[in-house]
């Protein structure tokens, strides 16, 4: 017998999940950013650079996590529940990253980046549903 909302925690899980990959991205840029693109600055110039390019790295690494994300997460809970599997997930990463922001005192300034990225990753969760509502 099916649970009514079998997909939600499943969707949870993903959402966590794509939130750590989506920090790793960022880490992994600036581990090669000071190591090899501009190495032997001070750490707060790289504080900096880090504060500066997080929105940027949030939209430009989120699209295709995102994507991958929600292809897996349809294949995982089934063609029934994929799409709002996949929106939930999008909806859950949304609130948890709009309270961390929020709570940061910066939404103001970073605004148009938040709805940028979370625009297009939106779009992403959707059109990786599609991919697998086409390969399956």
């Amino acid at each position: 017998m099916k649970k009514p909302f079998g997909w939600m925690w499943k969707s949870m899980l993903t959402a966590i999940l794509l939130m750590v990959l989506n920090v790793a991205a960022h880490i992994a840029y600036m581990i090669i950013f000071g190591m090899i693109i501009n190495p032997g600055n001070e750490p707060v110039f790289y504080e900096e650079h880090a504060r500066s390019t997080a929105p940027y790295s949030a939209i430009i690494a989120g699209f295709p996590l995102t994507f991958v994300a929600a292809r897996l997460l349809a294949a995982w809970v089934g063609r029934d529940d994929a799409m709002r599997a996949a929106l939930s997930m999008w909806a859950i990463y949304f609130g948890a990253d709009l309270l961390i922001v929020a709570s940061s005192g910066s939404f103001t300034a970073i605004a148009p980046f938040f709805a940028v990225s979370f625009s297009t990753k939106l779009l992403a969760a959707y059109l990786g549903v599609l991919v697998y509502r086409r390969s399956a």
